[in-house]
């Protein structure tokens, strides 16, 4: 495991910094030249490359007089191949259970293990892939740039309702707040009903705006809690049919989980999950059987840092580098913090950690120092080769 040095000093050498970008530079403009040339490509090619004696070729476009390749394309494969790429329906799968139960202070109601059939959310829909080709580029720059969703996104929206086909029947829309810019969201939204020709509610409100973004949170258990008490509901404008619930952009499907079990306990039919995008691809490839997931980067991530100097911190032996970094402020205020074995073992378990090389090696120090007692106190699987 690797620690920074605080102690070296590091200055850059702006000289040998400015030498290379001149460098690239001048590469990037012989491209340029190269691709609005007159005479003889190979020859340009040869030159570059310093060879002592470089003769056209006779073979590229510049020296038979015409193009190699044919430049007219068939119209109606051209429409055709652009519909391909704007569509990039993708379907959202409904989670079905919490990362562990009562994990809610706020929504007591959500607090089983399993989430209650008349609380799970139907089938939706993503309507492009974030920045992809098409769409995608759309609802990104309608996002962050413009603050407006373009009047193709409406129609492109319409007509994946109306290839979806959700039954039954959705008679209303409702969406969820974002974070900033939420009237971009709710025009997008009245647009979208006016074209469906069903009702927009804004029912649900967003009443905390305090807690993490989403894309900020390392692991399935994170992600779910950090949404505890961010959203309400007004029960009085919700409508007891089928909803489609919009929002723009979904990374790990907890919000719309949460805010459909919101929507469906207050009394909501058949909740349709609609987001204009979808960041990452495997939110929508699951089984809807959860479980918890490790960190992107099991082996050197911040969470797994806290992870194992908490652990150390329990043994009584954190090297000194881990204790610097802990004083110094470096794991912040959340790191978890173990009073009795049983906590941790029930931690590790939870955030999925107990693969990583740093808990392990951590663990091992705990049970020769008898905290743990001889026995690997975790299932088999987990056990890591030479583990007392």
């Amino acid at each position: 495991m690797w620690f920074r040095t605080p102690s070296v000093q590091y200055t850059p050498d702006k000289a040998k910094i400015r030498a290379l970008i001149r460098l690239r530079q001048a590469e990037q403009a012989e491209m340029i030249e190269y691709q609005n040339a007159k005479d003889c490509l190979m020859e340009r090619l040869i030159r570059a490359l310093d060879d002592p004696n470089p003769q056209p070729c006779g073979k590229c476009e510049n020296c038979v007089g015409h193009p190699l390749l044919p430049v007219q394309f068939d119209e109606t494969l051209s429409n055709e191949a652009a519909i391909f790429l704007q569509r990039s329906h993708r379907p959202l799968k409904p989670r079905k259970q919490w990362p562990v139960a009562r994990m809610f202070a706020h929504y007591l109601q959500l607090n089983a293990y399993r989430i209650p059939e008349s609380l799970l959310a139907s089938e939706g829909m993503a309507l492009s892939l974030w920045g992809d080709a098409g769409w995608g580029q759309m609802v990104r720059e309608g996002r962050l740039l413009h603050h407006r969703y373009p009047d193709e996104l409406v129609t492109a929206g319409v007509e994946m309702v109306r290839e979806w086909y959700p039954q039954p029947t959705p008679t209303w829309i409702t969406f969820i707040p974002p974070r900033t810019h939420a009237e971009v969201l709710a025009n997008y939204g009245e647009r979208l009903a006016q074209s469906l020709k069903i009702p927009l509610v804004p029912c649900v409100s967003r009443v905390r705006t305090d807690n993490k973004r989403q894309y900020q949170m390392r692991n399935s258990y994170i992600k779910a809690h950090n949404l505890d008490g961010v959203f309400a509901m007004d029960t009085g404008k919700v409508q007891r049919g089928p909803v489609i619930l919009l929002t723009d952009v979904v990374d790990s499907r907890w919000t719309y989980t949460v805010v459909s079990a919101l929507l469906r306990g207050a009394q909501c039919g058949a909740v349709y999950p609609f987001a204009l995008a979808l960041r990452d691809i495997s939110a929508c490839e699951d089984d809807g059987m959860e479980r918890a997931e490790p960190c992107d980067n099991a082996h050197d991530c911040s969470c797994n840092s806290k992870t194992h100097a908490a652990i150390w911190a329990m043994a009584g032996a954190a090297p000194d580098a881990i204790q610097r970094r802990w004083r110094g402020g470096a794991f912040g205020d959340d790191y978890p913090t173990f009073t009795t074995p049983a906590e941790c073992v029930g931690y590790l378990q939870q955030y999925a950690l107990l693969h990583v090389p740093q808990v392990q090696a951590a663990i091992e120090v705990l049970m020769r120092r008898h905290l743990f007692g001889a026995a690997w106190p975790f299932p088999a699987w987990s056990r890591p080769c030479g583990a007392i």
